[in-house]
């Protein structure tokens, strides 16, 4: 998960319907159908906000355990404490976090009023390519969830009760990291700027096309032009694949949608 995390932030930090691209992840790697899609706050029903959140207080504490094995990294690496057990208080901590923060930045971090997932999160924020705007709750929570004051900012009921249902790590790492795996995924990025998963024979220069009737986008690659067919193109179907922002016919709202289309054979 880690080199496809970093493919998904190395451009951008926003996914282009606004959305964080670190949510976009989540639900790429989920296969999220919970809401309306392209940054649409609305879940489909109660159910669906539940499933949503569920699947990110496990993501969210992937990436808290993540954090935290970096930081024990870091901390055995310091001379004398490469045999030593994991750091027990928070003082021991701070000559590391201070490798990133201020110490007063160190210390509000580790104060910070903030269910131990999302404590653990915000560890590893300070360890990623995201950052921290401020070391305070509300930039932790945005960094995930989106901007309070952006149109994009999911509509949720209560945040907090799911992160005190009990642990989700083994239940995400098994159905969606051990799964995609099993499955072989290609985690991949559009030129411009989308993110999806597709099948493993997913490469470099293949184009995403949305059919209609198709309950999903098509991964296909262009084949040379047979002659008999004069004016349309050629391309092999490569397999389904899931883009957030490609899965609720946001391509047919497109207003410059006629341009767009091509008249092709698939083979």
């Amino acid at each position: 998960m880690g080199t496809w995390l970093d493919l998904a932030l190395r451009e951008s930090l926003l996914h282009p319907c606004g959305l964080p691209n670190l949510q976009v992840f989540c639900r790429t790697l989920t296969l999220d159908e919970s809401g309306h899609g392209f940054g649409n706050p609305r879940f489909r029903t109660p159910v669906h906000e539940l499933g949503f959140l569920n699947n990110a207080a496990g993501f969210l504490e992937v990436l808290g355990r993540i954090g935290g094995s970096i930081l024990l990294k870091k901390y055995r690496q310091s001379p004398g404490n490469e045999n030593s057990t994991p750091p027990s208080n928070d003082v021991e901590l701070l000559p590391i976090l201070e490798e990133y923060l201020t110490p007063a930045e160190s210390q509000a971090l580790l104060n910070l009023n903030l269910h131990s997932t999302l404590q653990a999160f915000a560890l590893w924020l300070v360890l990623s390519p995201l950052k921290l705007k401020a070391v305070d709750v509300d930039s932790v929570i945005e960094s995930f969830f989106g901007s309070a004051n952006s149109a994009q900012c999911l509509e949720l009921s209560d945040i907090d009760k799911y992160f005190h249902s009990g642990s989700k790590f083994y239940e995400f790492l098994d159905t969606y990291i051990a799964r995609s795996s099993f499955r072989g995924d290609t985690f991949f990025m559009t030129s411009n700027g989308y993110m999806g998963l597709g099948p493993p024979e997913v490469r470099e220069g293949d184009t995403i096309c949305s059919v209609p009737g198709c309950t999903y986008p098509l991964v296909i690659r262009p084949k040379s032009n047979n002659d008999s067919d004069e004016g349309k193109e050629h391309f092999e179907v490569i397999g389904a694949c899931y883009v957030y922002g490609m899965m609720n016919g946001e391509v047919a709202k497109d207003p410059n949608v006629r341009d767009k289309m091509r008249r092709v054979v698939f083979e």
